[in-house]
């Protein structure tokens, strides 16, 4: 049974979920309505059990000191996961924070490769500035594995008849050469011809992150 309740929320944001209700031919009051079973179900809390670590939102929003235990898992992190979260962009920060606070999970390890960090420095740079570009990169680099490629790996990528993109097969081999078990990207279509697992960040968050909890790791 529906029941009518009366709602006051900000203009800007009324008509942008106007707008999000449109798109899916839905009204905005069963918008609304949906929206509320999401919070009031058993994942809503989800976020809150996989809490960001002080220092992702360090690197995130600009220098700061802090230190952790460095732990250890495979994972595999692109480009476009790290610019996410050194400039803070939304939605995909949500996931990839997360992903990078479990750099300081037990039996953890979360890899990149020096390519990656250069486009996520030119990203951050064209955000924040050099200074704080390479803040954040040095403190980013406290807590995750640089992943290199060797003179065999780039024979491979040369080699390998299915590899279009030579960028995308230097990350390819610099996973596969790390044991890592989950490339993360926001383009999984670059990695078709992978045999490594590749995820999105929500993907990864919903697939396995869901599935235990912190301190069972």
């Amino acid at each position: 049974m529906d029941t009518k309740v009366t709602l006051s929320f900000n203009e800007e944001v009324i008509a942008e979920a106007k707008l999000l209700a449109a798109k899916h031919n839905i009204s905005l009051s069963r918008l609304t309505e949906m929206l509320l079973k999401k919070a009031v179900s058993s994942d809503a809390y989800s976020f809150e059990e996989f809490p960001v670590a002080s220092w992702v939102n360090q690197v995130a929003e600009g220098p700061a000191e802090y230190h952790t235990e460095k732990k250890e898992m495979r994972l595999f992190l692109d480009a476009n996961i790290v610019i996410s979260v050194l400039n803070k962009e939304y939605p995909l920060f949500t996931y990839s924070s997360r992903i990078l606070s479990m750099a300081d999970f037990e039996n953890h390890k979360l890899f990149v490769t020096p390519v990656s960090l250069a486009i996520a420095f030119y990203f951050a740079e064209k955000k924040a500035g050099t200074v704080v570009a390479k803040q954040k990169i040095e403190l980013l680099s406290k807590y995750i594995c640089i992943a290199g490629n060797t003179e065999d790996a780039v024979a491979k990528v040369l080699q390998h008849t299915a590899i279009q993109d030579f960028e995308d097969g230097l990350q390819y081999y610099a996973a596969k050469e790390n044991n890592c078990h989950c490339i993360i990207t926001q383009n999984i279509s670059d990695f078709y011809f992978s045999d490594i697992e590749v995820l999105t960040g929500e993907n990864f968050y919903n697939k396995h992150m869901l599935h235990y909890r912190r301190n069972k790791l």
